[in-house]
């Protein structure tokens, strides 16, 4: 009876492929469309996109790209997407890996495109962009869930403008910004959640003083903290949440 049992399991296992492999991996990356990353920040983030995070997808994950613009919080993702897994009633582990490499190819193309068409005023509404995020990874309950900022992380919001260069970003004014977008209730519940930030820069032109760059990503140490996330890496490469 064990043996029958053991076996009844193992065609479970092989067949639907739930509960017996690898945790799911729910991988989200948020992107800035065309007009919120002007300059060189543009070709920077489409590149980490193709070098830095398609390569470390694999079988298995679920990933979704999600643009970041002036109405984040409402735009649909443009691609989302779970790669195949091999089984033993399916396609095997070559055939699965050649399936999915050209599945992400074909996906850069499509993201890049959709990517650069999506207008938008130039607003950069990073934080709604994580408030849709937490909804869809409320919706993967079971999955081991990271969240991947491809973008220059520069705010320009109603809740917080970094472009603006009256907007503090010390330690006591960063403090009341996370309290303020609190109350707003536009802090998102990320609990669990690995966050890399990735196309890291000093903006357009280099406009941005090294004080004002690591005074950002105080801010976003800050905020992914209260989100109850953790921050991983924060810098050009987000291969610590993928590899």
């Amino acid at each position: 009876m064990p043996s029958l049992k053991l076996g009844l399991l193992a065609v479970a296992c092989a067949t639907l492929l739930v509960g017996c492999g690898p945790r799911t991996r729910f991988i989200q990356v948020l992107a800035n469309v065309r007009d919120a990353a002007p300059g060189a920040a543009w070709p920077r983030e489409m590149r980490i996109l193709k070098t830095a995070v398609l390569p470390y997808v694999g079988a298995g994950d679920t990933l979704v790209v999600a643009p970041i613009g002036d109405h984040a919080y409402t735009d649909a993702p443009v691609a989302d997407v779970t790669l195949e897994r091999s089984s033993a009633f399916g396609a095997n582990p070559l055939q699965s890996t050649l399936r999915n490499q050209a599945l992400l190819r074909g996906l850069f193309a499509t993201v890049e495109r959709r990517l650069e068409a999506d207008r938008s005023s130039g607003h950069t509404e990073i934080i709604a962009a994580t408030m849709a995020a937490m909804d869809r990874f409320n919706g993967e309950p079971n999955a081991s869930k990271i969240l991947i900022l491809d973008s220059t992380g520069y705010e320009q919001s109603s809740l917080v403008n970094m472009a603006d260069v009256h907007q503090q970003l010390d330690p006591r004014s960063i403090a009341l910004l996370i309290a303020s977008i609190r109350r707003a209730n536009e802090l998102p519940s990320l609990s669990g959640v690995r966050v890399c930030v990735a196309g890291i820069s000093s903006g357009e032109g280099g406009w941005a003083v090294e004080r004002r760059v690591l005074a950002i990503r105080a801010f976003w140490r800050a905020f992914f903290r209260a989100a109850g996330a953790r921050l991983v890496s924060y810098g050009t490469t987000p291969t610590g949440c993928l590899s």
